[in-house]
């Protein structure tokens, strides 16, 4: 009776001392990831971040999250969160981690089908990219293109530095050969233009799959366009916005968006390639477009 009063009595003492330790805190390493990751861009309508584990016994998830305009992790509620994941079980035999994106019909409790950053778990950390294959799976490392200062939807030659359009000009007056050098991007992902005003504006230039046709949509503009993807911006400015607009100072780049997209108008994390009109350039001349750097990814460590 002693003794097993003895072993009653330390086994409460163990108890009342783990009972002070609850939440993230109480859990072991090998069921936390800490994800450092720069450029992830906040999302909107109910769509999530969640990060996945493949691991010997089949797919282990965390909470989902999303991230604030100040780049911090935020939960489902809006609340501030650390950047360390609670996964739902051990992890300490991953053989990958990846980042997906949660949105319409898709369920936290599987891995949703739009994959964006992964990387291989060795030693208890890994590197997630858009090109391992079970992310994006698409390098973007040799993505090019140019773009041309232009509104050759109207007639108007008062307006020249409010429009863009990725291409070169070709075959005289109002003539455009196609500039993009963009791989081929899997279902369920298409381009979208956007620029940035030297005020922090930012507009979209419309979607598109293939540098040699046409975006989309015209969405500023009411004339013929030339057969690239691009914009005039010129009517239908948005609140906020007047139309014509002076794009010198301005950033112009190309995202990697989702076809079912939490807002069309807003760019994703997924930056592709990028250039900017210097104040003053002289229009007649394209300007480049390079990949940024770095591109979008991540490190994520056992924690």
């Amino acid at each position: 009776m002693r003794t097993l009063t003895l072993i009653l009595f330390a086994s409460l003492v163990w108890m009342g001392c783990d009972s002070g330790s609850s939440g993230e805190d109480a859990l072991p390493s090998r069921f936390r990831v800490a994800l450092s990751i720069d450029g992830l861009q906040p999302m909107s309508n109910a769509f999530q971040y969640q990060l996945w584990a493949r691991t010997e016994s089949g797919f282990v998830g965390s909470d989902q999250f999303n991230v604030g305009s100040d780049g911090r992790f935020i939960n489902p509620q809006g609340q501030v969160i650390s950047n360390t994941l609670s996964m739902t079980s051990n992890v300490a035999d991953a053989s990958v981690l990846f980042l997906v994106i949660n949105g319409k019909g898709d369920s936290p409790v599987v891995p949703s089908s739009k994959r964006v950053l992964a990387g291989a778990l060795t030693a208890g950390a890994a590197t997630l990219q858009l090109s391992h294959e079970e992310g994006l799976g698409v390098d973007f490392s040799a993505a090019s293109g140019q773009f041309v200062v232009a509104t050759p939807t109207d007639a108007d030659g008062s307006n020249e530095r409010s429009g863009v359009w990725f291409g070169t000009r070709s075959g005289g007056a109002g003539g455009f050969a196609p500039s993009l050098e963009l791989p081929e991007l899997p279902n369920g992902w298409r381009y979208e233009g956007f620029v940035e005003l030297s005020d922090g504006t930012t507009l979209p230039t419309g979607t598109f799959s293939r540098g040699d046709r046409v975006d989309d949509a015209a969405l500023f503009f009411g004339g013929d366009s030339p057969v690239v993807p691009g914009e005039d911006f010129l009517v239908n400015a948005p609140d906020g916005v007047t139309f014509p607009v002076d794009l010198a100072g301005a950033t112009v780049f190309i995202t990697a968006e989702l076809t079912d997209d939490d807002d069309v108008s807003a760019p994703s994390s997924v930056r592709v390639l990028s250039g900017t009109v210097p104040a003053g350039a002289d229009l007649a001349a394209p300007f480049s477009l390079q990949p940024p750097s770095p591109l979008l990814s991540a490190t994520a460590t056992l924690n």
